[in-house]
């Protein structure tokens, strides 16, 4: 199972587990499941982001950490979550 979100998605830190975790992983008996958020430099992209009690700087590299101590807390013997966050901003030489 695959859940997408944007970077500035209104549910981004509990998404993971209230929908890819709790719903389609479990509903489905499925045993793997992949979080992927797309993020991008943009003027609505929060400035920090509190996952699970930290707070991970704006940037593809400090939300990765994030999301990644949030997959494997939801990780045990029965599933596996991972969590992708792809940079997706345009270049610097680009941005207006």
């Amino acid at each position: 199972m695959i859940e997408v979100k944007r970077c500035e998605h209104s549910e981004l830190t509990e998404a993971m587990k209230s929908q890819l975790a709790d719903d389609y992983l479990d509903e489905n008996d499925a045993p793997v499941g992949l979080y992927v958020v797309g993020w991008y430099d943009f003027k609505k992209t929060p400035k920090t982001l509190k996952i699970g009690g930290e707070t991970y700087e704006n940037s593809a590299e400090d939300w990765q950490k994030g999301f990644d101590t949030q997959a494997k807390s939801l990780s045990d013997h029965s599933r596996t979550v991972k969590a992708i966050v792809l940079n997706a901003s345009l270049p610097a030489n680009l941005r207006d």
